[in-house]
């Protein structure tokens, strides 16, 4: 993902991007401008998207049965099969969901040249 600094914090460019070419194909088909409707569900995605994270982080952690009295502990002693158990978490599961989310953006079908077109086309 390209990303950019603002103020010295990273700033994320693609997904605004990607959106804003969205809406230009949407203002293209129906002629109607509709951008706000496209960036208020990227920030519910986001949003729902969190929320997933940190339920599948949850329920995974239940399911390795990680000791709740850990929690707070920095730094605190794992046993060697808890610790398998949460490498095994910790690396197959984001990478699974990693793929699955490339297998939806493969998706996308606005393209550097499509888009040359939309917007040659709204020029008009």
């Amino acid at each position: 993902m390209l990303k950019i600094e603002v103020d010295g914090r990273p700033v994320e460019v693609a997904h605004g991007a990607t959106v804003m070419d969205a809406a230009d194909q949407h203002e293209l088909l129906f002629s109607v401008r509709r951008e706000g409707l496209y960036f208020a569900g990227l920030g519910f995605a986001g949003k729902a998207a969190t929320g997933l994270g940190v339920m599948v982080a949850g329920a995974a952690l239940d399911m390795i049965h990680f000791p709740r009295s850990l929690g707070p502990a920095a730094g605190a002693p794992l046993a060697e099969g808890l610790q398998f158990r949460l490498v095994a978490i910790w690396g197959p599961v984001p990478a699974i969901i990693a793929i699955i989310s490339l297998a939806v953006l493969a998706s996308y079908g606005i393209t550097r040249a499509q888009h040359d077109k939309i917007a040659a086309a709204l020029r008009r």
